[in-house]
């Protein structure tokens, strides 16, 4: 099984030749975040969150970036950013039994 810096590195470079593709970023971004690379997951959280696509799940990988790096407070807020946004979705947005 391959190192998450190996796997990072060959999303990577597939990320080269399709620097659009938002399935891809968000592989890497997970990737690297779960192999505490997070100078690369930030990286890749931020083509994310610029590319202007699928912006609550880039929101809700932002949460999970800051709770990686023990940010609570950061955490509270983007979380709550993301409840009050009016695209989100009806569980998310409302709570539980909405």
């Amino acid at each position: 099984m391959p190192s998450p810096q190996d796997l990072l590195a060959q999303l990577e470079r597939f990320l080269e030749q399709d620097p659009g593709n938002d399935g891809l970023r968000a592989e890497a971004f997970d990737t690297a975040l779960r192999g505490g690379l997070r100078e690369r997951a930030e990286a890749h959280l931020r083509a994310g969150l610029d590319s202007g696509r699928g912006a609550l799940a880039w929101q809700l990988r932002h949460a999970h970036r800051l709770m990686a790096g023990h940010d609570w407070q950061g955490t509270k807020s983007v979380l709550a950013a993301l409840h009050d946004e009016p695209q989100a979705p009806r569980r998310v947005a409302r709570g539980r039994g909405a």
